[in-house]
């Protein structure tokens, strides 16, 4: 039995293409089908950006584990810089017993702009939401026989 084992993920891309569409709705259209058409009140094309994924993962006496990570991306700024649009947190707590696991997680969001240049753009995201939840891992091994 191993008391602390510590795992970690770096990940580095690029977002070849993109697209986030910000529509102006009434309450209304949410409850029934409206035939009136929606108007797009922003448009964040975010081809091209780049995107940086941290994760790590501490496993303490083979059952139990904590993590967590941080994804942030860069959008173009012009031929050759990057400004970071928005950074996405994640956090993880739970056990595994073989196969199976049982967790707890929670996800947020945050525009990075804001916090930047104190105004409230139309294009960021701000956010939060948890997840209770069971894992069921497997696989299948495919042999070739010659």
């Amino acid at each position: 039995m191993t008391w602390v084992v510590f795992c970690f993920a770096l990940e580095l891309g690029i977002i070849p293409n993109g697209m986030f569409l910000l529509y102006d709705r009434q309450p209304v259209e949410y409850i029934n089908e409206s035939p009136y058409q929606l108007t797009t009140v922003d448009v964040l094309d975010f081809s091209y950006s780049i995107y940086t994924d941290f994760q790590f993962e501490a496993i303490i006496l083979d059952y139990i584990f904590i993590g967590g990570g941080v994804r942030v991306v860069m959008l173009p700024t012009n031929n050759y810089t990057f400004d970071p649009h928005a950074s996405y947190y994640n956090f993880v707590f739970g056990g595994r017993i073989g196969s199976l696991e049982v967790f707890w997680r929670h996800y947020c969001m945050h525009p990075q702009m804001v916090y930047m240049y104190d105004y409230v753009p139309l294009d960021g995201w701000e956010g939060a939401y948890d997840e209770i939840g069971l894992k069921i891992k497997g696989e299948i091994p495919l042999r070739w026989k010659r």
